[in-house]
């Protein structure tokens, strides 16, 4: 953004986060457009436009597939720490999934790659959950097929609320207390807001406190329901194609 702006190129600025980042906000006075996934956004650079966030196609296509289709026979709570995993998170998970029995639900965690030993050995203790299944990472097709059985999720609250948010899953957010900002705060709180998500204070968060947290959405199918449908309309599906347009009427403006 430095070399455009030095050049003259006309650029845009997409925000993923509620808050945007250093970089970004050093440089939205000069780009011609200003695009975020977050109405939160908006009050923080008045001249930002929501819409939405770009994911993978594949991801798309089965959401889109999905909002037709029956959500009875999910029966997967499925935890997700981010990129890199979450420590706190894997631990907290595996705790709670002790209240649920293999009748009411399974858990599937993407536990990240640095993490996925120690919650392997966790898992082989004989305390361990008869529920519970780690992996190390959920690559595209599995993502996809995994997306599919969840009835609820559970994570932090970046990139993946999008993802979330697009299959209509409603969710127990635990918000990152380290992240820049605290936009992942925010970024949960707008969920909360329209129904889609419990949000945790990771500070207060214990195995029986998440457990409470999945089970009021396990126990009411209205509010999963509810949720799924509130979650879908602030879910925007030509996000890709919104922020081009952009780009091509940033390229199109005169200097």
């Amino acid at each position: 953004m430095s070399a455009a702006r030095s050049l003259r190129i006309p650029y845009v600025i997409h925000e993923s986060n509620s808050v945007p980042g250093r970089s970004n906000a050093m440089f939205v006075k000069a780009s011609r457009f200003f695009t975020c996934t977050f109405e939160a956004t908006k009050s923080v650079i008045p001249k930002a436009e929501r819409t939405g966030q770009p994911v993978r196609k594949e991801l798309r296509v089965a959401a889109n597939k999905q909002r037709t289709e029956p959500a009875t026979s999910r029966d997967v709570v499925l935890g997700i720490g981010g990129s890199q995993g979450s420590t706190f998170l894997n631990k907290t998970l595996i705790e709670a999934a002790k209240d649920f029995s293999k009748k009411r639900c399974r858990f599937v965690l993407a536990a990240g790659r640095n993490n996925f030993m120690e919650v392997q050995q966790t898992l082989s203790s004989p305390e361990a959950p008869d529920n519970f299944k780690a992996v190390t990472y959920l690559e595209l097709p599995d993502l996809v097929d995994t997306y599919g059985k969840t009835v609820i999720a559970v994570g932090r609250s970046g990139g993946t609320v999008a993802e979330m948010a697009m299959f209509g899953l409603p969710s127990v957010l635990i918000p990152l207390p380290t992240a820049f900002a605290n936009h992942q705060m925010i970024n949960a709180q707008e969920m909360e807001r329209i129904g889609g998500a419990v949000v945790l204070d990771q500070a207060k968060t214990s195995g029986r406190e998440l457990a409470n947290a999945i089970r009021y959405w396990l126990e009411s199918p209205e509010k999963r329901e509810a949720a799924r449908t509130s979650l879908q309309e602030w879910d925007i599906p030509d996000a890709t194609e919104r922020i081009y347009s952009k780009l091509i009427a940033a390229l199109a403006a005169p200097a």
